[in-house]
């Protein structure tokens, strides 16, 4: 509920809630990959928050994620190693870590870097995907 993070965090910080609407419940085996889902919607998310126009990076972080050190160091080594400081016009593109070596998955999604501008096709063509393929 909204109520748990009332007071907890400064004006820079946003807390963004799956629409209903946007959760499909029974859209695979593990109630955990509805979320999923849900990270591809954020820029339309973002899209409909007052005041945040200027934004163009979205560093998008799962609840468990945690920095051993600054997140200043971590965004200074993003942009220096893809590109993203502001201004720029990547292709439309969104970075990823890597999969640990057990997954079954080739990249983990726990932590997503992406432009505002132009990272929505991937994250569309990434929706697309798991609608017609939930098994996969």
């Amino acid at each position: 509920p909204k109520e748990r993070y009332d007071g907890q965090f400064d004006e820079n910080v946003f807390v963004l809630r799956a629409k209903e609407e946007d959760i499909l419940y029974n859209y695979f085996d593990s109630p955990r990959m509805k979320y999923k889902r849900f990270k591809t919607l954020l820029i339309d998310y973002i899209s409909d928050v007052p005041g945040l126009d200027d934004i163009e990076f979205i560093y998008y972080m799962d609840i468990d994620s945690m920095f051993g050190s600054s997140f200043a160091e971590l965004a200074r080594d993003l942009d220096e190693k893809y590109g993203t400081e502001s201004g720029t016009q990547p292709l439309p593109t969104i970075y990823m870590f890597r999969g640990t070596q057990t997954s079954k998955f080739p990249l983990n999604s726990g932590f997503i870097v992406m432009n505002r501008f132009t990272s929505k096709p991937c994250l569309d063509k990434w929706r697309e995907e798991m609608d017609q393929h939930p098994d996969a």
